[in-house]
């Protein structure tokens, strides 16, 4: 799977249409914060979190930030507010069939969650555009109208940072990221049949006749190292040069330094902490308050006699415990509650995806065997474990890989051991017949 999530990563980043839709949210969010229509608002993301959100897994849902992201832009287009998660599918589907009558639309072959990446970012690209100009607030006399026409042209406008000696022309979006888009492709042959509006919607770069789009630069090192690949007697390129060092390198720095500060911090805030004896006092006293008024209720009527309407939710659960105690493939349904609450819990953050090679550096070559949360909730989900015990060895190695490529000063060791007695502590409740849980002397503090 990580090798899949890592080549469909990579169809994202080739792709202009996901700076593209990063770019405009960003521009036009405060526009629509300005209008105190919140029920339309755009929510905040980086690119890398689109990026994700895009390449996700489908067989865990639809992904949060791309249907909160559907719903706004589709309530701003629509004028509605009605528009949820469980109707905006079908609203696509409708402004597809009747914006783009040319193509064969994707939303009516199968669910959301199964369409290609690429149809995902190309409809989220087209329903950005019909959202910021042709939605009834932005028309003219529109509240949207009003503030956008007070804007200076140039910050609604992204211009090219440059183009070198072989004809390639880059741009760049804010953040860290440099991008590089090459000459456009030529038709090999004459009679070579052009291609139909499905192939240009949804084809790549070659089959639409655009050039390759690809990230060039995106930490410190690698910005400097491609001004110093431009050359100083071409003038396109020496211009360019002179953008970057001036202009757009301070811009990445001051990012990534943002980036890495919130990092940080985030790490910081996930660390678990030991409440205060005034805050456990608190809560002690809160408990205690709920149980008197729990008792001072006076005592409830016998409920009327129950129509039969055939079995009830809990019957059905309570049916579905005793087939899977009598197939043994109850530890299967705890195991995974437990991954939820590993993945919900406070420490649980850098071990919910697969390792970004990006962010950590040689990892895959110093980790034989690399393992996640997600990684073991789609082998668990698949009866890829044979036995508890082999869920459980897999999930320790989530810990010990992490021991192994951080150094023990590091957040992300402290973070892994953290998490790791949790784990055992909860596998003792949840499985309190197993006699191989690994035991840990530590009080429940962390549980949250």
């Amino acid at each position: 799977w990580r090798k899949m999530a890592n080549l469909l990563l990579e169809e994202v980043q080739a792709m202009w249409h996901v700076p593209f839709i990063v770019q405009s949210c960003n521009m036009f969010r405060g526009v629509f914060a300005e209008t105190r229509a919140t029920w339309k608002a755009l929510p905040e993301f980086t690119i890398e979190e689109l990026e994700a959100a895009l390449v996700a897994d489908g067989e865990a849902g639809d992904d949060p930030l791309l249907v909160r992201l559907h719903i706004q832009l589709l309530r701003g287009l629509r004028n509605r507010t009605n528009i949820d998660d469980t109707i905006w599918e079908d609203v696509m589907r409708k402004e597809i069939d009747s914006r783009l009558p040319e193509i064969t639309n994707p939303l009516t072959r199968m669910q959301y969650r199964w369409i290609s990446v690429r149809e995902k970012a190309v409809l989220l690209q087209n329903l950005i555009e019909w959202r910021l100009y042709e939605a009834e607030d932005v028309q003219f006399g529109g509240v949207a109208h009003a503030i956008i026409k007070d804007l200076e042209g140039d910050s609604l406008r992204v211009d090219p940072v440059g183009e070198d000696a072989n004809g390639n022309i880059y741009w760049y979006f804010n953040g860290a990221r440099l991008y590089r888009e090459a000459p456009a492709h030529r038709r090999k042959s004459k009679k070579v049949k052009p291609p139909d509006a499905q192939e240009l919607m949804f084809g790549n770069a070659e089959e639409r006749g655009e050039g390759d789009w690809e990230i060039v630069c995106r930490t410190v090192d690698e910005w400097k190292a491609f001004v110093g690949t431009l050359s100083s007697t071409n003038t396109l390129e020496s211009d360019m040069a002179e953008k970057i060092t001036e202009q757009l390198l301070p811009k990445a720095q001051e990012y990534i330094a943002q980036e890495a500060e919130r990092m940080r911090q985030l790490a910081y805030d996930m660390v678990p902490r030991r409440q205060s004896s005034r805050h456990r006092d608190k809560a002690t006293q809160e408990r205690e308050d709920r149980e008197k008024r729990r008792k001072s209720k006076p005592p409830t009527p016998p409920p009327a006699e129950p129509i039969d309407e055939g079995p009830s939710e809990r019957e059905i659960r309570f049916a579905q415990r005793i087939m899977e105690k009598a197939t043994g493939q109850e530890w299967i349904r705890r195991s995974q509650q437990l991954l939820d609450l590993l993945a919900e819990h406070r420490a649980g953050w850098p071990f919910r995806f697969p390792v970004n090679p990006d962010e950590a550096p040689m990892y895959y070559e110093i980790i034989e065997r690399p393992t996640d949360l997600q990684t073991v909730a789609h082998k668990l989900s698949k009866h890829k474990f044979a036995s508890l015990d082999e869920f459980k060895a897999e999930v320790m190695r989530i810990f010990s890989n992490c021991r192994t490529y951080n150094s023990p000063d590091t957040i992300y060791y402290e973070l892994a051991n953290t998490l790791e007695a949790f784990f055992k502590r909860k596998l003792k409740r949840f499985f309190p017949s197993d006699a191989d849980v690994p035991s840990d002397d530590d009080d429940d503090d962390d549980d949250d």
